[in-house]
C-alpha cells in the first residue's frame, strides 16, 4: 500500500506543478484556481494518510488560502463555498489530530459560518424560483 501511496503522491505532485503553470501562463480564473486547490488537496490527503499531517497541513492551509481569494475576487456561488467549507474541514481534521484543539474549533466554526450562507443562498434561488411567472406548480395530492 505504502508504495501505490508514494505512486499516487507523485502524480498529484504533477498535477500540481501543471495547474501552478497554468495559473502562471493563463492568469487566475475561477477554474483554474480551483483546479490549483483540488491539486494541493490531494497532496495532503497522501500526506495524511502516510502520517506527514504538518506537510498535510500545509498542503491543506495553501488551498485554503486559494480558495479563499477565488471567493474574495469572484464572489460567493454554492461551489465555491462549499470548497472553502471542504478546505476549513480538512484543516480542522488535521488540527484535530495534532491536539491544537482551538485551531480545529475556529476552522471547524468558519466552515459552519460558510454552510449557514450556503444554506441561505440555495432558500433564496428556490425562493425566487417559486415566485418567477410561468413556474410549474406541483399538484397537490390529498388522501
Amino acid at each position: 500500500a505504502e508504495g501505490r501511496r508514494e505512486a499516487a503522491l507523485e502524480s498529484f505532485r504533477r498535477g500540481l506543478e501543471i495547474s501552478e503553470r497554468i495559473v502562471e501562463h493563463f492568469g487566475e480564473t475561477p477554474e483554474s484556481l480551483r483546479d490549483l486547490s483540488v491539486s494541493l488537496n490531494k497532496v495532503g490527503d497522501v500526506e495524511v494518510a502516510e502520517g506527514r499531517r504538518e506537510a498535510a497541513l500545509e498542503s491543506f492551509r495553501r488551498g485554503l488560502e486559494i480558495r479563499e481569494r477565488i471567493v474574495a475576487h469572484f464572489g460567493e456561488t454554492p461551489q465555491s463555498l462549499r470548497d472553502l467549507f471542504v478546505s476549513l474541514a480538512k484543516v480542522g481534521d488535521v488540527d484535530v489530530a495534532e491536539g491544537r484543539r482551538e485551531a480545529a474549533l475556529e476552522a471547524f466554526r468558519r466552515g459552519l459560518e460558510i454552510s449557514s450562507a450556503r444554506w441561505r443562498m440555495l432558500r433564496f434561488r428556490l425562493a425566487s424560483l417559486w415566485r418567477s411567472p410561468g413556474r410549474a406548480v406541483p399538484e397537490s395530492r390529498h388522501c
